[in-house]
């Protein structure tokens, strides 16, 4: 306060921490609703709590190996990194869904918990490897723009890529980990639903 002159008064403009922190709550808004839509319509459309949750699960798993990649990568949380946050939370389901949906269908053929978890997990890892890379490949390019619009764009690619790559990791990792815990005793498997056997019968139709 000694280095500022007699009657010079110095008044806040702009606070950056205020939009952040706006940021931050949308980024957990959209964790949170991401996770209860995702919840709601897999119970719909798989009649299971468990694969439901599973689901559900793999978000906050997700978001931790982002942020752990963010720091080794020297990305500070910011507007630009939280914008890419708040894309990547909406995509990287999609891959664990896939899985999840496929080691049902498995175990409503009979097969034991593990053997399921295995077979389907490799039977659908190309796909779902395909299916992030074509997203990966969209945002990719933004991380090579050079100059300020480069430091505008690298923290939203990098952000993007980085839950696509770890909802890969994870959808073969823990989700057949998961898969294969048996709760409660074992019984035959859940019927679908009323409106899943709705959306059957019009898809036949077709």
């Amino acid at each position: 306060t000694n280095m500022i002159p007699a009657g010079v008064d110095l008044k806040l403009i702009y606070d950056e921490s205020v939009f952040i922190e706006s940021s931050i709550d949308g980024v957990v808004s959209s964790v949170v609703e991401g996770g209860i839509l995702a919840f709601v319509m897999l119970y719909i459309f798989l009649h299971s709590i468990k694969s439901a949750v599973i689901v559900c699960i793999t978000i906050p798993y997700s978001l931790i190996i982002t942020i752990i990649g963010m720091e080794y990568f020297h990305y500070s949380i910011n507007m630009m990194t939280l914008a890419g946050l708040a894309l990547g939370v909406g995509m990287m389901v999609d891959g664990s869904v896939v899985v999840q949906e496929n080691i049902d269908r498995h175990k409503s053929e009979g097969k034991d918990p593990e053997t399921a978890a295995i077979g389907a997990s490799e039977e659908i890892f190309a796909p779902q490897l395909s299916g992030i890379l074509t997203n990966i490949v969209v945002f990719l390019p933004l991380g090579y723009v050079i100059g300020i619009a480069g430091q505008l764009f690298k923290p939203i690619s990098f952000t993007v890529i980085g839950p696509l790559l770890a909802s890969l990791f994870v959808g073969v990792t823990l989700i057949p980990r998961l898969s294969c815990i048996q709760i409660g005793k074992a019984g035959p498997p859940a019927e679908a639903g009323p409106l899943m056997k709705k959306i059957e019968k019009g898809y036949r139709k077709l």
